[in-house]
């Protein structure tokens, strides 16, 4: 049966990605729902792999099942972003499924998805399935044991949200200022634009995504033991943590982080002038303490705690709480240093 338009068309953005992008399209294909309802648009960015070449074999071989399919070539990649932001605009769904070439889909995933969003209020513009990835650090751990099981407020629109068109009738598309050549803190900033408007976007922790995470990692670490494998992996984990530390020094991240900000509603911003406030002064306070000068720390002591314990508010799960307290420890340190980039320079 012809439909006279797709109920969803999904915007799967690719970028080298030969290591993971059959899983995606097989994950794709699989669903357990009616193809001919479903719009096909994968957007590349200028793949130097052999990337297109599994998408035009998958494209021949499956593209009769789906209403319809389309492949956009951009002749270098300009983000993820841009690649989204063309796609959605080619796209005729209802319901739009961002998806990421990394990201894998049980059976099951769009029928849920779906399902969700046609039963919640429709101030709910989004429904994210929790990600589950294939190389979990202890961070990554400790994120996806707190948010199973539950459903979730979230203020990002990621690598694999159904989305009801409206959202971006209204709003607008994805930025894609933030950060070139790659693109960063796009995704919640447009969850930002969302919430400010009085959205909400739901993380259904009950539904499950696998995300490919290790794909590098597994391809270059050595196959004589595990043991060496796990180290070699435990290595870049560090590695990836530093870069990510540097990055916050970079002043594209202050650009990215005050689009935010300036999209995100007042409590947002409340939230973040204190992280900032409570950064950088911890050394003038230390100084002032060496000199004899105690008040300031004590106000220093006696506020940190109150910020820290909002941020355990915003991601407590009472069936696990140490996990929930050390979690929201480390996010209260990194949202610290990450604020300390609102008092750098303007990248322009």
């Amino acid at each position: 049966m012809r439909f006279d338009a797709p109920l969803i068309s999904i915007v799967l953005t690719t970028y080298n990605s030969e290591r993971v992008v059959e899983k995606a399209l097989k994950g794709v294909v699989g669903q357990d729902f009616p193809l001919n309802r479903v719009e096909l648009i994968i957007v590349d960015g200028g793949s130097k792999d052999n990337t297109l070449k599994m998408v035009n074999e998958f494209t021949e071989r499956y593209s009769k099942l789906f209403y319809d399919v389309k492949v956009v070539v951009h002749d270098r990649n300009y983000g993820v972003s841009k690649a989204r932001n063309d796609g959605i605009k080619m796209s005729r769904g209802r319901y739009i499924l961002i998806l990421d070439h990394d990201v894998v889909m049980p059976r099951d995933t769009l029928a849920k998805l779906l399902h969700y969003l046609e039963l919640v209020d429709e101030r709910v513009v989004a429904a994210i399935p929790l990600h589950n990835p294939t190389c979990k650090d202890i961070i990554s751990s400790w994120e996806y044991i707190i948010r199973r099981g539950r459903i979730w407020r979230t203020n990002a629109v990621t690598s694999c949200a159904l989305v009801r068109r409206e959202l971006f009738d209204e709003i607008g598309l994805y930025d894609e200022t933030l950060g070139p050549p790659h693109t960063i803190y796009e995704d919640i900033e447009l969850g930002a634009r969302a919430l400010s408007k009085g959205y909400e976007i739901h993380l259904p922790g009950t539904l499950e995504v696998v995300h490919e995470t290790c794909d590098e990692a597994s391809s270059e670490a050595p196959t004589t033991t595990t043991k060496q494998g796990n180290i070699i992996n435990k290595v870049k984990v560090l590695l990836r943590y530093i870069r990510v530390l540097k990055g916050v020094l970079n002043p594209r991240y202050r650009y990215a982080l005050v689009k935010y900000l300036r999209s995100a509603p007042i409590t947002e911003n409340i939230r973040w002038c204190t992280y900032t406030t409570l950064a950088v002064s911890f050394i003038p306070i230390t100084i002032l303490m060496f000199m004899g000068m105690f008040m300031p720390l004590y106000t220093w002591i006696l506020a940190s705690p109150v910020v820290y314990f909002d941020v355990v508010h915003q991601y407590w799960n009472s069936k696990v709480p140490h996990v929930s307290l050390a979690y929201a420890f480390i996010a209260y340190v990194w949202r610290l240093i990450r604020s300390i980039a609102l008092v750098l320079p303007v990248y322009t």
